[in-house]
């Protein structure tokens, strides 16, 4: 098994390296990140244990932010006790510092919400709850003027009950904190949000609100399931089946796309997904392809039980793509069930991609 994953990080060390040289050539850009720099990232963050993660973990997430302010202007909130997912230091973007001649601007608006720490540290707050594992949606790059976000889906009301429980336990005890609103924010709870059995919607407000001011009009969701099934339990919920009809005005497209448990038989087949069909027939895959926009691309997407693992991940970049390049619309969010594989495996290609054609500042 070690020689296993040994071969597996080597294999992505290759990948990464060959991903970079390709890049800088291209792009021809000027940057302190070097080659070895950025095969030892890859290498710290898929190959390593826990505990070595959380030993390096300060050093590297410097690295980390020094290689962010080369494209972004950026602010910096103190996570504290916000989400124990989430790294110490949550790196908002607000501006990017050589946008492309081709493509919009961050509006002052925009930077103005961007860089408001005192307003996006209180949405954060009041919107973890809405989502799973308290993991809300949070900025991870700007394009055309526009927020790319990534969050875990929405949390099912069993969780959320449950945080209500802990924040009441919290308060009593006094170990909690709490974040106050600033004047321009209205809570916009009813009387008859209040009990027990809203306890999953009153969070979904903020939520909303949340994506509002970061101008999100697509949301793209991975799940391969309407809501996730436990012990005859559902444990998260999603806003493609919205039992309040919170999330009506946003355009929602479902791109069913496997877990991490498909990921490992990729890893037995040599990490190549080519050829490599996932079985959509299996019980808990209710969700099917759709999407919540028109597009342009001419790809058949009922077809999508048919698609290879590369074709599926290409065909599902391209719809984001599409989503950002049209003016029309705003910003998008990507999440899965737990935002921590599939969400930012898409991310990242997404950034990768736009990067890459020279679309984006770096």
């Amino acid at each position: 098994m070690e020689d296993e994953s040994q071969r597996s990080v080597e294999s992505n060390s290759s990948s990464a390296t060959s991903i970079f040289r390709r890049a800088k050539k291209r792009m021809s850009f000027q940057s302190s990140l070097n080659e070895h720099d950025f095969v030892t990232l890859l290498k710290i963050f898929s190959g390593s244990s826990k505990k070595s993660r959380s030993e390096m973990f300060e050093v590297y997430q410097k690295q980390c932010l020094l290689q962010f302010a080369l494209d972004y202007e950026t602010t910096i909130i103190p996570n504290g006790d916000l989400c124990s997912h989430y790294p110490a230091e949550l790196v908002i973007p607000h501006a990017e510092k050589a946008p492309h001649p081709m493509f919009r601007p961050t509006s002052s608006a925009m930077e103005d919400v961007l860089s408001d720490v005192t307003l996006l540290r209180y949405l954060f707050s009041g919107a973890r709850a809405s989502r799973c594992r308290e993991r809300f949606v949070i900025p991870v790059f700007l394009f055309n003027g526009k927020v790319v976000c990534r969050s875990a889906t929405l949390s099912s009301l069993y969780e959320a009950i449950g945080r209500e429980v802990m924040k009441t336990i919290s308060s009593v005890s006094g170990t909690g904190t709490s974040v106050d609103p600033p004047p321009e924010v209205s809570s916009n709870v009813t009387e008859a949000d209040t009990g027990w059995m809203a306890a999953d919607k009153r969070p979904r407000v903020v939520d909303v609100d949340l994506l509002k001011r970061l101008d999100v009009h697509h949301i793209f969701d991975l799940m391969v399931e309407d809501k996730k099934v436990k012990y005859n339990m559902f444990w998260s919920s999603s806003e493609k089946v919205d039992e309040y009809e919170q999330y009506g005005e946003f355009s929602i497209s479902k791109v069913p796309y496997p877990g991490c448990e498909y990921f490992r038989e990729v890893a037995d087949n040599d990490n190549n997904p080519e050829g490599m069909v996932f079985n959509w027939k299996q019980p808990q895959n209710n969700s099917q392809c759709e999407m919540g926009f028109e597009s342009q691309l001419g790809i058949q997407w009922d077809e999508y039980e048919t698609w290879d693992l590369v074709q599926l991940t290409q065909n599902y970049v391209l719809a984001m793509v599409e989503s950002l390049t049209d003016n029309s619309t705003g910003g998008l969010l990507v999440h899965c069930i737990s935002g921590w594989d599939r969400t930012p495996l898409f991310t990242s290609l997404l950034r990768l991609s736009l990067w890459a054609v020279g679309l984006t500042a770096l």
